[in-house]
């Protein structure tokens, strides 16, 4: 019995001497770069929804057309500040995030991959909302949509293989 328990041993060692060594760039490029660059836009995509920025450069309309849309349409302010809180929470939560990968906190890996699903729902949440009730037409948020979840993919992937680096 010793001696099958020191063969399995042995093999463990072997297949962890022989594997390649799983590649942590990305990672790090999250942690010291794209989650502060995302908590920004998320920062900034607050403040252009709370000031209906993002209604004049995706319409290309004038501050004129801006309030009398938004006196047609009494529900796209509401839905402006609505999302304006949520984009400063998503904010937040890139920075609480990039602070608990940083960390190597146990499932942190998880509200990564949690933090692009909210990103990407977020977005799509505006996209259809606006669809809704201006009837503009958001045929590229579904590509949009798409290069999310490949994305998400590829990231769950990523911190699958590395998993068991999160266990503090």
């Amino acid at each position: 019995m010793q001696k099958n328990q020191d063969k399995n041993l042995e093999k463990e060692e072997n297949e962890l001497e022989t594997s390649p060594l799983l590649g942590m760039r990305w990672f790090y490029f999250q942690i010291y770069f794209g989650l502060y660059i995302s908590a920004i836009i998320c920062a900034f995509n607050a403040l252009f929804q709370l000031t209906g920025i993002t209604y004049t450069v995706r319409l290309g309309l004038s501050l004129e057309q801006l309030n009398v849309l938004f006196q047609d349409h009494e529900s796209l302010p509401i839905i402006s500040i609505v999302m304006s809180v949520l984009y400063v929470f998503l904010s937040i939560f890139a920075i609480y995030t990039r602070v608990k990968l940083a960390k190597f906190k146990e499932n942190s890996e998880k509200l990564f991959l949690y933090y692009i699903w909210g990103q990407s729902l977020l977005n799509y949440s505006f996209s259809a909302l606006t669809y809704i009730i201006i009837g503009i037409n958001t045929y590229r948020h579904f590509v949009t949509l798409f290069c999310d979840f490949i994305y998400w993919i590829l990231n769950k992937k990523y911190f699958k293989k590395r998993k068991f680096l999160f266990d503090k």
